[in-house]
This record gives C-alpha cells, structure tokens and sequence, in this order.
C-alpha cells in the first residue's frame, strides 16, 4: 500500500485525523528553529531494471550516477551503473554481481560471484564465493579476497581511489579459519587488500565507509558460533600508507549493549545503530571527534528489530530504513538535526501522491540532497533516485518535515485501531 502523509484507512478517520494535524500546526512552528535544511519535495525516479523484474540502488556520488543491482532478462543479479537516465550492466565472471558505490571519476567497487559454492563445515549451508571488484572505464578487475573464502565485497571507493570493505581472511587458531570476515582497505593503483584489523580479542571487523580524512566507521565482532557475540562500534583512522593509526572504541547506546557504525561524513559524524538498555534496536548519532551517541527517534512507536541510519551528508543529513514490529510496513527516512535535536521525517511524505512508489529503504545520499533506496513500484521492487525539486524558507520547510512526521505517526496509530 502507498503511503501518504494525509491519508488514512476509513473515511470516519479522515476528520478527526485533520483536526489534529490543524491543532499541531502552530505548536510545530514555535517549536522547531528556523536553520533547519529539509527538501520538502523530491522528484522520483524509477532506475529500470536490466531485462528483468527488480533492481536495488546501493550507492551515487555527487553527479547523481547511481549503483547497486539488478536483475537481467536471463534472472541474473548484474551489478549496473545508472547515468543520464541509462542503466548498464557492468561486466563479472558470468555469474552476476553487486555494486555499492561510484566515485567522482565513475570509478565502482563492488562484488562479482565467482560461480563457486562453499559448504560451511558446521551446518553444511551452501554459500557462494564472492571477490572483491573495481570497476574502471567499465572494465573488470577482480581484487578477489584476504585469502580466505567465501565473500569479499567492496562498500565505498573515495575520489582519489581508496576502497574499504570486507572480505574472507584465513586467521590462525581458529576453527573454520577461512571464511571469518575482516575489514581491508586497497590502496590506489594497488591490487592487494590489506587487513584493516579489528578490536583486541576480536576476529571479524567490518568497514562500509570512509571519508576524505581516511576515517571509516565500523564495527568489530567476537566469535560468535554457539555463544552468546560482542559487537562493538568503531571509527578507524588509515595512515597515508594505508596501515592503521588506530581504532578509537564508539560506544553503544545503554552500556553492554551492541554498537555498529555505518557512515560517516567529512565532518566525522558517523551514524549507525545500537541497542537501548531492553534490547531493542535503536538508530543513533556519535558527534564529530565525540564516542557517545545520541539517540536518532525513528517514525514507527513499535519499531522492529531491524532499523538502520546507513549515510549521512555534510549537511548533516541521514538516511536509512525501519521495518515496524510485524514487518509489515518498511519505511524511507531522512534524519534532519536543528538546533537542539534529531526529526525524522517518512520520505513517502516528500513525493507525490499519485507516483505509484511505496519507498522501503533509503541508502545513500550525496551532497546535493540526492537519495538512492529501493521501493515497491507498480507491483515490483524497483531502486530509485530522489532529486529534490525545491526548498522553501528554512523554518518553512522544517515545519512541513515535521508536520509530515506527526502524521505518520497519527496515520500508523488511526490504521492500527481500524
């Protein structure tokens, strides 16, 4: 079902509902600050697919070229670059791929499958064999892994050509010791993938981002296998030669808490997720050069298990996804700080009601205000593309953000009691 911002189920509901919203109007325009920068309309548009019947978009840079997944007429997932309103598919191995980013230069990285199957010793699960890839002037470079297998991924290649991701590394004295998952990072010019380390006592890391000043958001994790793991957020900072200077602990939302860092801009705010002290996940914010959180509110007052703040811009905006307790409704957010606090806005409020999509997640977002997600368009999980259409007065359009939150929220609890 298509969300919108004034719409609910039952015509009973509708007057109720406005009245609400009328009441809340001024109290929004006291309350809010006006050097708040929200859009409050995007464009939207539909990426294709490459022959087939769904596409995801991972990643843009700051021309708004888009990258990410789909599926060709032959029922591959193709990594694509999407540009100018053309989707091409990159090359692989014949097996398919993903891309999660694109730099200034067109430069990709991503994943191609090996077309090998590894069976993991301890519950025999089949997994496919992965490598790390760059993609230059649309041609192939395999990085391939750590020397372990069976997954290697690049997530982010900054301007200047450095690339951070994950990837499957042999470790000594641990069972099973070729598939555990560590952090690298790949210089320019350089095929080799170094390990980026991990917290002592640690064996798995992993790094999705990192910014100009070589500062990567991240997370190191335990041994987990029958027990009980300890997930602990990091921000690493790389030397010019790519050997790490440190690994400074962020820490969680409620202490002995899980903590993950996911992006990161180049102010070094970082944003991700964590755990309140019940357990339940929560989104959050570690300031600039700061190792406490601040709690990111999310739209849903049942949120799931599953929420995330995957990027955020040197306008200190964020974006990400939250699926609700039952998932049954997913959700596109953008975070916004004023003053004093975070909103969260539902992107479904800032696109026009009769655009066919019912946005899920929101992946990436670049300087100019341009989101990547994925969605549901006319039946079919499509990636889009977000262009912002226009921006009124500050403490306008932070009002209308706000106003479009309150009511998701009321509409969430009017379809709830229906």
């Amino acid at each position: 079902m298509v969300r919108t911002a004034l719409r609910v189920s039952g015509s009973a509901m509708v007057k109720p509902f406005l009245w609400k919203i009328a009441l809340s109007i001024p109290l929004l325009f006291q309350a809010l600050p006006a050097d708040a920068f929200v859009p409050h309309q995007y464009q939207v548009t539909d990426l294709g697919t490459l022959g087939g019947t769904s596409s995801l978009a991972y990643g843009l840079n700051e021309a708004g070229d888009a990258v990410g997944i789909a599926e060709d007429s032959g029922g591959i997932s193709r990594a694509f670059v999407w540009s100018d309103g053309t989707m091409t598919a990159l090359p692989d191995l014949g097996f398919g791929g993903v891309a999660y980013d694109i730099n200034s230069s067109g430069d990709v990285t991503g994943a191609v499958d090996t077309g090998q199957d590894y069976s993991r010793p301890w519950d025999g699960r089949s997994s496919n064999v992965d490598n790390v890839a760059l993609w230059q002037a649309n041609q192939l470079i395999n990085l391939g892994n750590l020397g372990g297998i069976p997954r290697g991924e690049g997530r982010k290649i900054t301007n200047d050509g450095w690339i951070v991701g994950t990837a499957s590394a042999p470790l000594p004295a641990v069972p099973e010791e070729d598939i555990w998952q560590r952090a690298f990072v790949a210089m320019p010019g350089d095929d080799a993938l170094r390990d980026a380390e991990a917290f002592p006592d640690d064996i798995r890391s992993y790094i999705i981002d990192l910014n100009g000043a070589k500062q990567a958001p991240g997370f190191s994790v335990s041994d987990n296998r029958g027990g009980p793991q300890a997930t602990q957020a990091g921000r690493w900072q790389f030397n010019s030669d790519g050997s790490v200077q440190s690994i400074v602990p962020l820490k969680p939302f409620a202490s002995g808490q899980t903590s993950v860092a996911l992006g990161i801009n180049e102010a070094g705010e970082v944003v991700g997720r964590s755990a309140a002290a019940d357990g339940q996940n929560v989104t959050v914010y570690w300031g600039a050069n700061q190792t406490s959180p601040e709690l990111l509110p999310v739209l849903s007052d049942n949120p799931g298990s599953y929420v995330r703040a995957w990027q955020i811009n040197d306008s200190s905006l964020a974006v990400g996804e939250l699926r609700d307790a039952t998932d049954s409704e997913r959700f596109a957010t953008l975070w916004a700080k004023d003053t004093d606090s975070w909103n969260n806005i539902d992107l479904q409020t800032l696109i026009p009601d009769d655009s066919g999509w019912d946005l899920s997640g929101a992946l990436s977002i670049n300087n100019s205000g341009q989101i990547v997600g994925y969605g549901t368009f006319d039946g079919e999980q499509r990636g889009f593309l977000l262009t912002p259409e226009s921006v009124p007065e500050p403490g306008l359009l932070f009002g209308m953000g706000a106003i479009a939150l309150l009511a998701t929220r009321l509409r969430s609890k009017s379809n709830t009691a229906g």
